[in-house]
């Protein structure tokens, strides 16, 4: 457990060394595993027979793990820059509120409790609730600062105790799926008060459609699209599921009801939503938030969600943070529709606009991390073609537990 005085008196420069030391690491395990990779390829030119298979087979695995060992260094090394980063800022918070009180005139104690300061003669009431008030916001900051401590420690053990064991251990396993998956978990962009970064990237994942993928509509409804301008999408089986109910309960209206909530979302006035991102940034929160909102003012939130969870349970690998970030933000657009059931297409808009700003919702930073919309600069989110390099989270949750 991490304490008012550890943090405040703590360290973090040896933190800091310690995840370069271990950077400088997976570089020299890097080269060394292209080293094996290039005399392996020689070998195969210039040397065959039974005693080169075995040989083969030696280099083989001495190329796994060296490939494992560069992924574990470097994983490791970044886990602990991420805990520097969190312990760092926590304890300038805790400096902060420290460095108040004092200048108040406040003693602080070892255990960060705080002893009214003295006066040179009797105060007023205004006064004395002013002193209170200061001090238990200077109490508040101290304590956000040690649960964010508290919080961070935990978090990197886990994280390192993923990388530790598992890396080494696991056969058929992607180390990089496993570094990425404990990066996640020491993300470093949490703001107090606000859900763990980690537990959005943890919770909002969803299984695989286990009937696959199929091409919607079909059949006589395919016909109808035909004659409206629409050919035939890919969408997973559930999700074709979801649409085959809503035209049994809505019928044809329904579909294009769908259609032009679609496309609104797809394609919004000028102003309405915010600028660029719109493939794992601002735009695309907005985006992905605005259509649920339309979806679920147009057929309700059960609907809406079990349709929408179903779009994420594709058969290709689905990034980790891709998914969790459009599904989290699909549950902020349903949210903010249940609160504004009668609003119009552009009040809903704005509606969202304000979230995406007030960092309600998540993006992809240039790290690959889950970061709040409001703490991740517009336009500095990591482009679509190095998110879509990301590996999967898995394993994913079961549909009606996703979020939860």
């Amino acid at each position: 457990m991490v304490t008012f005085a550890g943090l405040r008196d703590a360290r973090l420069g040896p933190l800091a060394e310690a995840a370069d030391a271990w950077a400088r690491l997976a570089t020299r395990l890097e080269r060394a595993h292209k080293d094996v990779v290039e005399q392996q390829a020689k070998l195969q030119k210039i040397w065959q027979g039974k005693d080169a298979d075995a040989a083969h087979l030696q280099i083989q695995m001495l190329r796994e793990k060296s490939y494992t060992a560069s992924k574990a260094a470097g994983g490791i090394g970044r886990v602990l820059d991420a805990a520097h980063q969190r312990f760092q800022a926590a304890q300038a918070s805790l400096l902060e509120a420290v460095e108040e009180a004092r200048s108040a005139r406040f003693h602080v104690g070892e255990d960060g409790s705080l002893r009214r300061p003295p006066t040179d003669g009797p105060t007023t009431i205004i006064e004395q609730s002013l002193l209170l008030q200061k001090a238990d916001r200077l109490r508040d900051k101290m304590a956000a600062a040690l649960r964010t401590a508290n919080d961070a420690d935990r978090r990197i053990a886990e994280a390192l105790g993923t990388l530790r064991p598992t890396i080494l251990a696991q056969a058929g396993t992607d180390p990089e799926q496993i570094v990425w998956r404990a990066l996640w978990m020491a993300n470093p962009h949490d703001v107090d008060g606000r859900r763990s970064l980690a537990d959005i990237m943890k919770m909002y994942q969803v299984t695989k459609d286990p009937g696959g993928m199929t091409e919607y509509p079909d059949g006589f409804m395919e016909w109808i699209a035909k004659q409206l301008g629409k050919d035939p999408r890919e969408v997973t089986a559930s999700e074709k599921e979801a649409l085959d109910s809503l035209v049994r309960s809505q019928g044809i209206k329904g579909l294009l009801m769908f259609e032009n909530d679609f496309g609104a979302a797809a394609n919004p006035p000028p102003n309405w939503a915010p600028k660029g991102g719109w493939q794992d940034g601002h735009g695309d929160a907005w985006r992905h938030a605005y259509w649920n909102a339309l979806m679920t003012r147009d057929f309700g939130a059960e609907w809406t969600e079990r349709f929408t969870v179903a779009h994420e349970r594709i058969a290709d690998d689905n990034p980790g943070p891709r998914e969790a970030m459009d599904l989290y933000n699909n549950e902020v657009g349903r949210r903010i529709a249940l609160q504004h059931p009668d609003a119009t297409n552009e009040e809903l808009a704005k509606y969202i606009r304000q979230a995406v700003d007030g960092g309600q919702m998540v993006v992809i930073g240039k790290d690959g991390q889950l970061g709040w919309s409001d703490r991740t600069p517009q336009g500095q989110t990591m482009p679509q073609k190095q998110v879509s390099l990301l590996p999967e989270h898995g394993p994913g949750r079961n549909p009606s537990e996703v979020g939860r």
